[in-house]
């Protein structure tokens, strides 16, 4: 069986069609609408353990057109050359988080 996978970004709540937060004054505040992707090519890291361990379980993925920048989608950047010892106790942001088959 073949799946066909895409890419989603700038997407939040998969209930609405707009993801809105009302403000305190009363105001509705609306992010852009999320933008979708074909996967171009994916790049796993050579270390890659295994789906169980978890270790390296990381990837690039090319994606078949530029990506729209706004204030709901922009770039992640990753440490470089840093040890995870240094990371202790900070707060981390969670990214590329969401569904892996249809529901």
């Amino acid at each position: 069986m073949l799946f066909r996978s895409t890419i989603r970004l700038g997407e939040h709540d998969l209930d609405n069609e707009l993801d809105c937060q009302r403000l305190s004054d009363g105001m509705q505040r609306c992010a852009d609408p999320p933008q979708n992707f074909d996967i171009e090519e994916v790049i796993t890291h050579d270390q890659y353990d295994s789906p169980i361990r978890l270790r390296n379980d990381i990837a690039l993925v090319r994606l078949s057109r530029p990506a729209n920048l706004t204030t709901f989608v922009s770039p992640l950047c990753l440490p470089f050359g840093q040890r995870e010892e240094q990371f202790v106790g900070e707060r981390p942001w969670a990214v590329g988080f969401g569904l892996t088959s249809a529901l």
